[in-house]
């Protein structure tokens, strides 16, 4: 279990020390999937039933940093263990609307990032792993695969991977804790010229 929550402000001083730590976001697709509802999330990300499986095995044990959606929070209780720390899973949105997403870039400046996310995501100075805009989960095993070949100490891995981005990074962090793991969700897609939510169609870009 976490002593605290994650906060913004933390994930840059982190990254700017070379802190390694690891956050993935649970909002309501996920409370679904786990659910096991039929049909799909806002990103039509099926509920697949064996994604519903892995996203409980990951809420087994805290290790790292989980962001959950406040709304779904009653409903992920069933899942989670007795003791736990939950950070907000809108840190990048909240630093996106406030528009000091700029400290994240420049604190990811110099350090080898590894991107894994649609093809229309773009970072410098990264190696990317492109995935599906649409249920990548059935490509896991083949995600997983490449992230465990590029992964070394002290990399920053970025995941824009829907549902399945939890379930890497549990997969991920028990075998190189010293990196860093990022679920970043949606929030980069209007930087490079997707609208996929709400209160980003509000922003001016």
């Amino acid at each position: 279990m976490m002593q605290s929550p994650l906060t913004y402000s933390q994930i840059v001083s982190n990254l700017e020390n070379g802190i390694n730590f690891a956050y993935a976001r649970y909002g309501d697709g996920e409370l679904f999937c786990m659910q096991g509802k039929e049909g799909h999330n806002c990103d039509k990300h099926q509920y697949f039933e064996t994604l519903g499986k892995n996203l409980k095995r990951s809420l087994k044990e805290q290790t790292y940093y989980w962001g959950m959606r406040r709304d779904a929070r009653e409903g992920l209780k069933e899942f989670l263990p007795k003791q736990y720390t939950p950070s907000e899973n809108s840190l990048f949105v909240d630093a996106s609307k406030q528009e000091r997403l700029k400290s994240f870039f420049k604190a990811i400046e110099g350090r080898n990032v590894i991107l894994v996310a649609p093809p229309h995501i773009e970072l410098d100075n990264e190696h990317h792993i492109t995935i599906s805009e649409e249920n990548c989960w059935l490509d896991y095993s083949h995600i997983w695969t490449h992230c465990n070949a590029l992964i070394k100490p002290d990399d920053v891995m970025i995941i824009c991977a829907g549902m399945a981005t939890p379930v890497l990074i549990h997969d991920m962090y028990p075998i190189l804790t010293q990196a860093t793991y990022i679920d970043m969700g949606s929030v980069l897609d209007p930087y490079y010229g997707k609208i996929s939510r709400g209160y980003q169609r509000a922003m001016a870009w």
